[in-house]
């Protein structure tokens, strides 16, 4: 697909009216397709180089464009998924797949507790990392890679 830039480029290069014409109908819908490649929620991370900030003597690491979502994952979100899927529940998870401290601020397997209207909406905590990996899994989604992590976090105000 080609860029915005080289749509300016062949724009400015082009004589004929008719192809003209046709570009500035097709435009909004080119514009429209590369914006619905980002689901609504996350937001596209453009692809780019860091220097990992722990690792002493590090090289710079190239890491490719990726989506992440834009918030955390919620206590109401985790809930309705552990609804849906008996095997994450508190009282039934494997020991394996998660320690004692597993949703530990729940009231219960499905129960929030008193709180339940504070902490709803507040991201989920007390979960393992298969629990998150199988969460995202059911929203077509993946974890972010370590340099993708680190990568974001590195990022400021200019990238």
């Amino acid at each position: 697909m080609p860029t915005f830039r080289t749509l300016q480029i062949r724009f400015s290069v082009l004589q004929n009216c008719a192809t003209i014409s046709l570009i500035l109908l097709v435009l909004p819908f080119w514009l429209a397709l590369a914006h619905a490649e980002t689901p609504s929620g996350m937001v596209r991370i453009p692809a780019g180089d860091y220097i990992p900030l722990y690792i002493k003597d590090a090289e710079k690491r190239s890491v490719k464009a990726f989506l992440i979502d834009i918030r955390p994952v919620t206590n109401a979100e985790f809930l309705a998924f552990v609804r849906e899927h008996p095997k994450w529940r508190r009282s039934q998870v494997k020991r394996l797949f998660a320690d004692s401290a597993y949703l530990q601020h729940w009231a219960g397997d499905l129960d929030l507790g008193p709180q339940a209207g504070k902490i709803a909406d507040s991201p989920v905590t007390n979960v393992s990392w298969f629990a998150t990996r199988a969460y995202l899994k059911s929203k077509g989604k993946r974890l972010p890679t370590e340099d993708e992590w680190e990568y974001v976090a590195c990022a400021d105000e200019a990238r």
